[in-house]
C-alpha cells in the first residue's frame, strides 16, 4: 500500500494523546517514585518521538509527511546551522545596541546555578537536545505540516501558539517561545526538512543554558570584586 504524505486531524489528535499519556506517565514518576523532573521529561520526550513515528507508520503515513528525508539529512543539518548563525549575528547586533543604549543585555538573561556536572549533563541532554527534537517532532512535523493546508501565515501563527500554550510560561510575555516558534517554522517552511528547526532549536536552547550557566559566574565574579 502506498503511504499518504498528508497529516490528517486524526494524527494530530493521535499526537497529542501520546504527548498527554507520557506527560501523565512522567508527572506519576515524579510524584510516587522520586524520579527527577529532568530524567521524566527526557523519557516522556523520547517516548513521544517514538510513538509518533510509530503513529505514521501505523496510520500509513510517510515519514516525508513531517520533512523526514533519508537523502537529505545532511542537507538540513547545513541549513540549521546557517539559519543559526544567521539569527545569532542578529540577536549580536541587537545585543550590542542594547549596550550602547545603557542596557547590560546579561541583565536579560536569567542566571543559573547547577550543583553538579551530572545535573549540568542531564540539563545538556533533555534540555539542549532530547527536548528540541521531541519538541520540533510535534509542533512542526505534525502541528504545521497539518496547518500547512490552510497557507504558511496560518500554519506559522497557529503552531507557534500551540507551542507557546504547551511551554510553562512565567509572568509577561513569552518573547523567547514567540521568537522560537516562528523562527522554526519559518525555517520548516523554507526548507522542508525537519532536521533543519531541529537543529537550530538545538543550538539556540544549548546558547541560552551556555550563557545563563556564564551569566551567574559573571555575576558572582562581580559580588566577590
Amino acid at each position: 500500500m502506498e503511504k499518504s504524505n498528508t497529516i490528517y486531524l486524526k494524527t494530530v489528535v493521535g499526537c497529542f494523546i501520546i504527548f498527554f499519556f507520557f506527560e501523565m506517565i512522567a508527572g506519576l514518576g515524579i510524584t510516587y517514585l522520586n524520579i527527577s523532573i529532568l530524567m521524566a521529561t527526557g523519557f516522556a520526550r523520547i517516548c513521544d518521538i517514538v510513538g509518533i513515528i510509530g503513529l505514521l507508520f501505523y496510520s500509513g503515513t510517510s515519514l516525508s509527511s513531517i520533512g523526514i528525508l533519508k537523502n537529505k539529512f545532511w542537507q538540513g543539518i547545513q541549513l540549521g546551522i546557517i539559519w543559526s548563525c544567521g539569527f545569532g549575528a542578529i540577536c549580536l547586533i541587537i545585543a550590542i545596541g542594547l549596550f550602547f543604549w545603557g542596557i547590560n543585555p546579561f541583565s536579560l538573561i536569567h542566571s543559573t546555578m547547577l550543583d553538579s556536572w551530572i545535573i549540568f549533563i542531564s540539563y545538556l541532554l533533555v534540555g539542549c537536545v532530547i527536548g528540541p527534537i521531541g519538541e520540533e517532532f510535534i509542533f512542526r512535523g505534525i502541528v504545521y505540516s497539518y496547518f500547512r493546508q490552510w497557507g504558511t501565515i496560518t500554519a506559522i501563527g497557529l503552531s507557534t501558539a500551540i507551542f507557546i500554550m504547551f511551554h510553562s510560561l512565567s509572568a509577561g510575555l513569552p518573547i523567547t517561545q514567540i521568537i522560537g516558534g516562528i523562527l522554526f517554522a519559518m525555517a520548516f517552511e523554507q526548507s522542508k526538512l525537519l532536521v533543519t528547526p531541529i537543529i537550530i532549536h538545538i543550538i539556540g536552547n544549548t546558547c541560552i543554558f551556555l550563557l545563563s550557566i556564564s551569566t551567574h559566574f559573571f555575576k558572582v565574579a562581580l559580588t566577590l570584586n
